[in-house]
C-alpha cells in the first residue's frame, strides 16, 4: 500500500494520531485507484530542529513532534494528481480537521510544497479534535 523512505520505521505509525491516520487512509485511496506510489518521508520526527517543520511565515510548528503531521514524497506524481488530492481531501476534512495559515481561514488538511526537501505532501491535523460517538 505504502513505502516508508529510509531510516522511518513502522513502529513509528503508532505515535501518529488517529485524525491524521484517516487522511492519510484517504490519500491512499486515491493514489492507489491512479497507480500513484505512495513514499512517507517524514512521520513523527523527535529532533529539535526541522529546518521543512516550518509554516509559511517561517514559524516553527510541532506537528511533527505531537504526531499530527506526515509527509509524503509528490515523485510521481503531476501537477493534475497533486490538485486533484488536495481538493478531494481539503473539500471533505478542511473544515473538520485542518489547520490555517496564520492569516488565514482557509483550513487544510493536505498542502503539496517544497519546504527545502523536494516537493512533498504535507498531510494534518489540528490540535483538539474531539469527536463523538452515540
Amino acid at each position: 500500500m505504502f513505502e516508508l523512505k529510509y531510516p522511518l520505521e513502522i513502529n513509528d505509525i503508532k505515535r501518529i494520531r488517529a485524525h491524521a491516520l484517516l487522511i492519510l487512509a484517504e490519500f491512499c485511496i486515491y493514489a492507489n485507484q491512479h497507480g500513484l506510489p505512495i513514499v512517507i518521508t517524514c512521520m513523527i520526527d523527535d529532533k529539535p530542529e526541522v529546518p521543512g517543520d516550518q509554516d509559511a511565515t517561517g514559524r516553527r510548528t510541532k506537528t511533527h513532534l505531537e504526531g499530527r503531521a506526515i509527509d509524503v514524497s509528490a515523485n510521481g506524481w503531476d501537477d493534475l494528481h497533486q490538485e486533484r488530492v488536495a481538493f478531494h481531501l481539503n473539500s471533505r476534512y478542511g473544515r473538520l480537521y485542518g489547520t490555517a495559515p496564520v492569516g488565514s481561514n482557509a483550513t487544510k488538511v493536505v498542502v503539496c510544497h517544497d519546504a527545502g526537501s523536494g516537493t512533498h505532501f504535507h498531510l494534518q491535523c489540528r490540535n483538539g479534535i474531539v469527536t463523538e460517538y452515540d
